[in-house]
């Protein structure tokens, strides 16, 4: 079995769901031209609350649409495991930097400026 990109899974969900783009977008409260750049893959990372609507929608698992493969159910549970136990194994201290970081990154990829939300004084 070939591997589907992100783009193609839902395509071929939605379809066997029933949904049409039409339906989609006004479900997700985006434009059908947004909703057809998702489908076709021309965006690589969408923004991870449409992602997560559309998962809820159309019935596959999140991880699945935020990975962009098409790992079975038992794959995406050894992952997560194993993510889980490398993290409880880490310390305080560790634990508070991978967050750190992890909230850094989302801003950058967010664009968000830190200065906009300096207060002068």
């Amino acid at each position: 079995m070939s591997a589907k990109t992100r783009g193609s899974l839902i395509r071929e969900v939605r379809i066997a769901r029933g949904y049409s783009h039409e339906q989609m977008s006004a479900l997700l409260n985006i434009s059908q031209q947004t909703y057809s750049i998702i489908e076709g893959d021309v965006v690589l990372n969408p923004r991870r609350n449409v992602l997560k609507k559309i998962s809820e929608i159309l019935d596959i698992p999140f991880e699945t649409l935020l990975l962009g493969t098409t790992w079975s159910g038992d794959q995406l549970s050894e992952a997560a495991q194993s993510v889980a136990r490398a993290y409880e194994e880490l310390t305080p201290e560790g634990k508070v930097e991978i967050m750190a970081t992890i909230f850094r990154l989302q801003r950058a990829r967010s664009g968000v400026n830190r200065e906009r939300y300096t207060s002068e004084t």
